[in-house]
């Protein structure tokens, strides 16, 4: 099985655990997105919260979650998505 790596090493700047952790969070958001015919880019708040309630998340796992969003983008160079607004 070949993962993605939504985060290369390039990129990243901290720990490989946190990169590797985000990498994992960001396939299992990425699989639920696909099932709905998104990207991540694409995703829209309705997206978020019904992953977020069928996914059964803790709030700790939310907020890696919302994280690790942050950071893709970021990386990409997005400065505008309903993610950087979530408190």
């Amino acid at each position: 099985m070949v993962r993605t790596l939504f985060i290369t090493e390039e990129e990243w700047a901290g720990q490989e655990t946190s990169r590797t952790t985000y990498n994992f969070d960001l396939r299992v958001i990425n699989r639920q997105l696909k099932k709905r015919g998104r990207t991540i880019f694409e995703m829209q708040p309705n997206d978020w919260k019904q992953i977020v309630k069928e996914k059964k998340w803790t709030y700790k796992t939310t907020r890696r979650k919302i994280s690790a969003v942050r950071t893709f983008l970021r990386l990409r160079g997005v400065k505008e998505h309903f993610m950087f607004d979530l408190e």
